[in-house]
């Protein structure tokens, strides 16, 4: 294209997604970026090295072996927040979707790294098709939130939309873990095609999982919502792993989500000029499709929970309501062994 701004670069888009302890993490992973280890969705051992600087000490270093799972028993729910008012200049939201489409990659990452084939399906939900020589299609596209029409996407990336549309999951490889047992709400999707008949229900081949994520980025590309998916990765890196041990300490089984079950009328439009988004892209997306993510995200979920800990530390040593009488060291209700220990004698 003549016209550098409408080029998305995928590389850029990938990196933008990676924080920085992530970015960090990949650095020390010292193993190829695929690879096939069965088995590893339920145990596998990581070796790993900690090292810590004092300003006023020697430098302390620590070399472990830590045996992980990604296996989760409890069903977590992630609700879609309130529908919100659409502002004039935002005429489509689609993280609910991707946040599925998301999930989907790495549940499929897991099994085909884990050598896992057999998997558990449930039949896609009726999908609404119509005729898109409708009259009254204007009124179809304002009935209904998600419209798109067949013509833009190839018959393997309609099959993915569809299935992300649908609840959340639809295909369980394995036994329930960490990806595949969060569960998501439908999306309201429309479909204009040539037969109303057609069949976009149809399990999909997913092939590798890079493949089945290059489809979701060019589903995403064609609706104009680059943006959405890369918010959404980067906000769930480490999260199911964090929302499994939250789930474990509190109990809890559902949380809300801060964004709205998706609305993308504009690709119910007929004529290609009316696509939402003309631009082009250049390089590859790839790291979402290798194992070393699913590696790097588990170890990004332990930082987060090791950071929780550490804030709950500092704030519990803080303030009255942590330390009433004000003194750490003598506080009885802070030091609650000494407490109790002084009511017994």
């Amino acid at each position: 294209m003549s016209n550098l701004d409408n080029v998305i670069d995928l590389n850029v888009c990938e990196n933008a997604t990676l924080g920085i302890g992530e970015k960090i993490i990949v650095k020390g992973l010292m193993m190829p970026d695929r690879f096939i280890l069965p088995g590893m969705d339920s145990s596998f051992d990581l070796k790993s090295f900690c090292l810590a600087e004092d300003r006023d000490k020697e430098t302390l270093s620590h070399q472990f072996i830590l045996s992980e799972s990604y296996l989760m028993k409890c069903s977590i729910q992630l609700s879609a927040g309130c529908t919100i008012v659409i502002a004039s200049d935002s005429s489509r939201d689609m993280r609910h979707v991707f946040l599925k489409g998301y999930l989907m990659v790495m549940s499929y990452n897991l099994a085909f790294t884990s050598n896992i084939v057999k998997y558990q399906y449930n039949k896609i939900a009726s999908v609404k098709v119509r005729d898109r020589r409708f009259f009254d299609k204007e009124d179809y596209i304002m009935k209904n939130k998600v419209v798109v029409d067949s013509c833009y996407f190839t018959n393997e990336e309609m099959w993915v939309l569809v299935e992300m549309c649908d609840v959340y999951p639809k295909k369980r490889f394995g036994e329930p873990n960490i990806y595949n047992n969060l569960v998501l709400d439908k999306d309201d999707l429309l479909v204009f095609a040539d037969n109303e008949n057609v069949n976009f229900g149809s399990p999909p081949v997913y092939g590798n999982p890079e493949r089945l994520w290059n489809n979701i980025v060019n589903i995403a590309i064609k609706m104009g919502v680059v943006d959405d998916l890369c918010e959404i990765v980067a906000g769930m890196r480490g999260l199911p792993y964090f929302l499994r041990e939250a789930n474990t300490l509190t109990g809890k089984s559902c949380f809300l989500l801060d964004f709205p079950l998706s609305y993308s009328p504009t690709l119910g439009l007929e004529r290609v000029t009316t696509l939402p988004s003309m631009q082009g892209f250049i390089g590859h997306s790839g790291y979402y499709g290798s194992s070393k993510c699913l590696v790097a995200d588990l170890q990004l979920g332990q930082m987060m929970l090791m950071s929780l800990f550490n804030i709950i530390e500092q704030l519990g040593a803080i303030g009255i309501i942590g330390v009433p009488s004000g003194n750490v060291r003598t506080d009885p209700f802070f030091q609650s062994s000494k407490g109790m220990g002084a009511q017994e004698r």
